[in-house]
């Protein structure tokens, strides 16, 4: 793999990347290329596939955040129920 790496001759042809989507192995492409023609730093944060990484995140972010607060409430209201 290193030297498929080394010559820019890389596939994604072993059984591991079947469940790798075609976003995630177009990342990869545009990183182990040619210096003059690979990605830069900009270009690698704005691909697609990182763009959706960044959602998927926010998203799990947002939830755990409304779930703790909706634990809070919940805590809150068990806590008044039992001293009234």
């Amino acid at each position: 793999m290193l030297e498929q790496i080394t010559t820019f001759s890389f596939h994604f042809t072993d059984p591991v990347w079947r469940s790798i989507s075609k976003e995630a192995k177009d990342f990869i492409e545009k990183l182990l290329c040619s210096e003059n023609s690979r990605s830069n730093s900009e270009q690698a944060l704005n691909h697609p596939w990182i763009k959706d990484v960044k959602i998927k995140l926010n998203e799990i972010e947002a939830k755990t955040a409304l779930q703790k607060m909706m634990d809070e409430v919940d805590y809150k209201s068990k806590l008044k129920q039992a001293t009234f």
